[in-house]
């Protein structure tokens, strides 16, 4: 004869809340897992826009970059003009690069319309010119154009300079014809 006993096991009530736990527990983990799952997504959806943003972002720096290459370029080049000219005709004269080719420049100084003051000019303009063979290489523009104010405020004279052969000649003065009886004898004693 056998003799089957079992086991005290665990009380059903017991059990029964152990299943219940079970169960909530078991809802808790698909809530988490439908949670991490959105919160997975939305990291790599971020992910995506982190890249986007940094191709945009190396884009604009680059872009920034060569900017202001270009400019510290450009800025470079007018440096030597710019140290001419208010080396020549003073720190507050406009310096106006017109294109790579043209420069033009209005001297701070203002003169009397007079033969003294056209004589002065004429000074001015061949102790620029003498400086400039100096720098020649480091200013490369087609022409120059200097132009000389009256005391008035009103163009006096404007001498064009011309490279030719690395070097710049004086291709032409201009003046205004109003002022012709004074301008042209007092340069007529000047320009050989």
């Amino acid at each position: 004869m056998l003799l089957l006993q079992g086991c005290g096991g665990v009380p059903q009530e017991e059990y029964d809340n152990l299943v219940k736990a079970n169960e909530e527990l078991s809802g808790e983990l698909e809530s988490l897992k439908t949670e991490y799952e959105k919160v997975n997504s939305s990291y790599e959806k971020l992910g995506g826009e982190y890249e986007t943003l940094k191709t945009e972002y190396e884009k604009i720096n680059s872009s920034y970059i060569e900017l202001v290459d270009e400019t510290v370029k450009e800025n470079m080049k007018l440096s030597f003009p710019k140290a001419w000219a208010t080396t020549c005709f003073g720190e507050n004269c406009i310096v106006l690069p017109e294109n790579s080719e043209y420069l033009q420049i209005i001297a701070e100084e203002k003169y009397a319309l007079s033969n003294d003051g056209v004589k002065a000019v004429w000074k001015k303009m061949l102790e620029a010119c003498a400086i400039l063979g100096q720098f020649k290489d480091n200013i490369n523009y087609n022409k120059i154009s200097i132009k000389f104010l009256m005391e008035d405020g009103k163009e006096m004279l404007e001498f064009i300079l011309i490279r030719k052969n690395g070097n710049y000649e004086l291709e032409s003065i201009i003046g205004s014809l109003f002022d012709a009886t004074t301008l042209v004898p007092a340069l007529q004693g000047l320009v050989k």
